[in-house]
């Protein structure tokens, strides 16, 4: 029944759904990962643009517009996440950790 296209389709669709809660659990730990660097990118960002502030303040505005492009990016995939957090169904949590 494989070698058929209508039997390979309907394995295809079983196997998938046998290894779906597998891969919901690993993109839970995948959003957390991505929530925890993006809270500590910014963090890391901030404390950098304040100690080079005080030896090189050409160099501490470079940092702080570094952290601003990021920042717009990873608002973005913030959003993004927030989004998916509200569908019905989801298991995973946005609180970094």
């Amino acid at each position: 029944p494989w070698a058929q296209p209508a039997g390979r389709l309907a394995l295809d669709q079983y196997y998938k759904l046998l290894r779906a809660p597998e891969e919901i659990a690993r993109l839970n730990k995948e959003i957390r990962s991505l929530v925890t660097y993006i809270h500590e990118e910014t963090a890391y960002i901030r404390l950098k643009a304040d100690e080079v502030q005080k030896t090189d303040p050409l160099l501490a505005i470079q940092v702080e517009k570094h952290g601003w492009e990021r920042g717009c990016c990873n608002d973005m995939h913030l959003i993004r996440l927030k989004k998916l957090e509200k569908m019905p169904g989801f298991t995973g949590t946005l609180i970094p950790g």
